[in-house]
């Protein structure tokens, strides 16, 4: 112990370790068989860590390329409404143009030509089910 009365780590260490070390040698058939349970369980435990590691990984994989089309579609319609925009401007600029060089007025109604977004762009459903992962027959 310390000056000041506590415990130093190595003998809180010791301390832990012989309160569960028990000798090997008075173990009973019922001990040494619960080890080999508790080692079994265990590698079935990792196994199975290992297998909701690997379908985790899978599903972020195919959740990253659904999430990449998705942004590349939205990226598609925000340029096509951005050029739709550019050329809608691009005409009432030209009418403005004619009539202010012809000294005209402006036509009271500027209508300008929208174009159907909806006929140039089907929607796209990303809402896709899960599929069901079955549970794996070497588990158990």
């Amino acid at each position: 112990m310390g000056r000041s009365g506590a415990m130093s780590r190595e003998d809180k260490k010791r301390r832990i370790d012989s309160a569960f070390s028990y000798d090997k040698k008075n173990q009973t058939a019922l001990d040494r068989e619960a080890e080999e349970i508790i080692a079994v369980e265990k590698s079935i435990i990792k196994y199975r860590l290992f297998l909701l590691y690997s379908i985790t990984i899978s599903r972020l994989k195919e959740m990253r390329l659904m999430a990449k089309s998705l942004y590349n579609k939205l990226d598609d319609w925000i340029i096509y409404g951005i050029k739709a925009e550019n050329d809608i401007l691009y005409e009432q600029t030209k009418i403005i143009k004619k009539a202010i060089e012809k000294t005209e007025k402006l036509p009271k109604d500027l209508n300008p030509n929208f174009p159907e977004v909806s006929s140039a762009h089907k929607p796209v459903n990303y809402l896709d089910i899960p599929v069901r992962i079955s549970s794996n027959p070497l588990v158990n």
